[in-house]
């Protein structure tokens, strides 16, 4: 299931035990990002006072297939047909709203997967 706010979702990875919480003011030029980077691909992290205003802030909350999946509201095995929906409905809606005087889209997607 997928769940509809950020807020569900960081419930949702506590839950699971992939959340770690830092509750003690970080810098975030620095460590900020070594913490990030140390539990990469094992867990999300939610700072709760980030830098000198004390902004919460959240790092990895997709950063395994396990992860992203279950964001994506689907399992593993249906993760790249998941994105490749979401990507489809993002172009049909882009291409949808097209001025009416343009015959051509604003961008082209030729089938190499490269943008002109």
């Amino acid at each position: 299931m997928t769940a509809p706010t950020l807020r569900a979702w960081l419930r949702r990875l506590r839950e699971e035990d992939v959340l770690a919480v830092v509750t003690r003011r970080v810098d975030p030029r620095f460590e900020m990002a070594a913490v990030t980077r140390r539990l990469d691909g094992r867990k999300a992290v939610w700072y709760a006072r980030a830098g000198d205003l004390g902004v919460p802030v959240v790092a990895g909350v997709a950063c395994t297939r396990p992860m992203l999946a279950g964001a994506c509201g689907t399992d593993e095995a249906g993760l790249v047909d998941r994105l490749l929906e979401a990507v489809w409905y993002r172009l049909r809606t882009i291409f949808c709203f097209a001025r009416p005087s343009q015959h051509t889209p604003a961008f082209a997607v030729p089938f190499n997967g490269g943008y002109q």
